[in-house]
């Protein structure tokens, strides 16, 4: 992964990133890009979250800029938020968001992440290693392996069998 490259936050904004960067106290930082078990399943989310969106009143989409904090913007793999957002990016904490651990993240390179949405206030936050099948949920700062393999929310109610999204 590069450095980090100090940018104003009107220029954060303003610039378009392939792939799409974090930003974070002034700085522009890469994300590691998934290989093809992270697109599979990142992919297998939104679509199983895409055909419960209207059922369950959902907004799913693949990695959304969230300004979790003053200063700081994180690109999740997949946000589900309860209602569209007023600006061209999430400004109040989403419902879920889910991280899908790439070849090379660990739980432990990821931890900043989910600090920052964890004190964003974001109600469930889900962390998913697809060359495992392991789940951990991290809603409370620190994850804690789901045991079942099954990610589950409160209301509105979602559940998803890790085993059912792979390829």
């Amino acid at each position: 992964m590069a450095t980090a490259v100090q940018v104003s936050l009107e220029e954060y904004l303003a610039t378009t990133y392939d792939p799409d960067c974090d930003y974070v106290d002034g700085e522009v930082r890469e994300r590691n890009v998934g290989d093809w078990d992270h697109s599979t399943f990142q992919t297998a989310f939104i679509q199983r979250l895409g055909d419960m969106a209207r059922t369950l009143g959902l907004f799913v989409r693949a990695e959304l800029r969230i300004e979790v904090g003053e200063g700081r913007f994180r690109i999740p793999d997949v946000t589900v938020t309860l209602a569209k957002p007023a600006k061209r990016w999430v400004t109040e904490p989403p419902f879920l968001l889910i991280e899908v651990l790439s070849e090379r993240d660990s739980l432990a390179s990821v931890q900043d992440r989910i600090d920052d949405y964890v004190e964003f206030g974001v109600p469930h936050v889900w962390i998913v290693d697809p060359a495992t099948l392991r789940g951990w949920d991290a809603s409370s700062g620190a994850p804690k392996e789901v045991r079942d393999g099954v990610m589950k929310t409160g209301h509105p109610e979602i559940a998803i069998d890790l085993k059912t999204l792979a390829d």
